[in-house]
């Protein structure tokens, strides 16, 4: 007997769930749905919540035109605020030393002869300085409040970065879920003299993770995760994420004894606050150590019997 025709087949049944197969979804997929329209409304509202400050000189018209592009190519315009970078005369001596050891940085880089004095610039005080008023307007908020992206004006940014950046601070703050143990500074981008717990001969590893670092910049690769891995010795401070209770300690370490980068990673040493470093990086510098603002002061030559204020003074580039 011909049971063709609508009317003469069974209706199939899909056993787990007891819907019909063929006919909108399954209850397996509606929840799949949900959770994952869920999941998109909270990586929204991150997004969102994102709050940023670029450092950029009055003078540097074209890095602001040039950042000012490149955050809204990278979606996050709307969330991003200029703040004028400030010179080394606007930079009290509370606030930022003017002389510096470069003893401790000299056994992380080999081209910095040791010297207990050697004079900072007036781009490095005032590189300082403009950091340490981003960081005093962090500190000065509740400690539950969200991260403030910190950014100088010669970055770029990795694809999807918004994204990539939401999910970072979620991650980090379900880790930390008390606001008074974000002591950390999450780097986006670095350059990094140390890993946290680095065995002494670890040469292959550091060159592993310098490629992968670099991972989301080269169109071969496509990396899915970022991983966040902590160090202990950085330089660059041109993208990093920093919490009110970060900002706290780091303010109430004043004065700034040093280039930015290297009173950080003191403070690092000394246990006194944490870094975790993206990887792959989420930012970097257009031209890391050029086309900058700053002369640097690691010393090219070391006058321990002269006058330490009179050291000669070598950009790095």
């Amino acid at each position: 007997m011909n049971q063709g025709g609508a009317a003469g087949r069974k209706t199939p049944y899909r056993r787990s769930t007891g819907q019909k197969a063929g006919f909108g979804w399954t209850e397996k997929a509606w929840k799949g749905r949900e959770a994952w329209s869920q999941a998109a409304e909270e990586e929204e509202e991150q997004r969102r919540a994102l709050e940023i400050r670029y450092i950029n000189l009055e003078a540097r018209v074209e890095r602001r035109v040039e950042m000012e592009a490149r955050l809204r190519d990278a979606g996050l315009e709307a969330c991003a605020t200029r703040f004028r970078a400030l010179t080394g005369g606007e930079a009290p001596e509370t606030v930022v030393a003017r002389v510096w050891d470069s003893r401790l940085n000299s056994r992380y880089d080999k081209t910095t002869l040791p010297h207990p004095r050697v004079p900072m610039t007036s781009g490095e005080r005032g590189c300082a300085m403009s950091h340490a008023c981003v960081w005093a307007s962090c500190a000065r908020r509740p400690l539950d409040s969200w991260p403030l992206v910190v950014l100088e004006d010669d970055v770029e940014f990795a694809p999807d970065v918004a994204i990539h950046l939401a999910r970072v601070v979620a991650k980090v703050e379900e880790t930390f879920d008390d606001p008074r143990d974000r002591t950390l500074i999450v780097y986006l981008g670095a350059d990094v003299a140390s890993w946290a717990a680095e065995p002494l001969n670890a040469s292959h590893r550091k060159h592993r993770l310098k490629a992968e670092a670099a991972a989301f910049f080269d169109i071969r690769s496509k990396p899915k995760t970022i991983k966040l891995l902590a160090a202990n010795y950085v330089w660059q401070t041109s993208s990093y994420v920093l919490w009110p209770a970060a900002a706290k300690l780091l303010v109430n370490n004043f004065p700034i004894s040093e280039p930015v980068d290297n009173f950080i990673s003191r403070l690092l040493l000394h246990g006194r606050i944490q870094a975790l470093v993206a990887l792959p990086f989420l930012c970097r510098q257009v031209a890391a150590y050029c086309n900058g603002d700053i002369l640097h002061s690691r010393p090219a030559l070391a006058c321990p019997d002269g006058d330490p204020l009179t050291t000669p003074l070598a950009p790095i580039w």
